[in-house]
């Protein structure tokens, strides 16, 4: 019998070994941000990643990487939000979206258009 490890395991451990990595200072902060984004991991399990690491290494670094990886949490709910708005106030209105980093504001657009993408106008 092949015992296999579940993808939700996988990627929880690499995510932890990504965060051990940035808080031992062998990294920084938007690699550990891309990489925890890209793993999949979000939400309560990635809340428990950063509780379990919470007294390891730099605190400083600890809440930078939270802070980041919370940020990005939000980002599709806020992208789907506005796209619902534009959606009822029609193509021709305007928005401004200010971000206070560029790779936010890059992550920020890509998301949006997405949820646009599947709205009819």
């Amino acid at each position: 019998m092949v015992r296999t490890k579940s993808p939700e395991g996988t990627a929880r451990r690499y995510a932890q070994n990504c965060l051990r990595a940035y808080l031992e200072g062998k990294k920084n902060l938007n690699w550990v941000v891309g990489v925890i984004r890209e793993s999949g991991v979000r939400g309560a399990r990635l809340a428990d990643i950063f509780e379990r690491f919470r007294d390891y290494g730099d605190s400083e670094g600890h809440h930078a990487a939270k802070a980041a990886c919370e940020m990005q949490d939000w980002t599709p709910q806020i992208c789907e939000h506005l796209a619902d708005t534009l959606t009822t106030s029609g193509p021709v209105e305007e928005t401004e979206i200010f971000c206070v980093k560029i790779e936010h504001a890059r992550e920020v657009a890509k998301e949006r258009q997405g949820a646009l993408s599947s709205r009819a106008f």
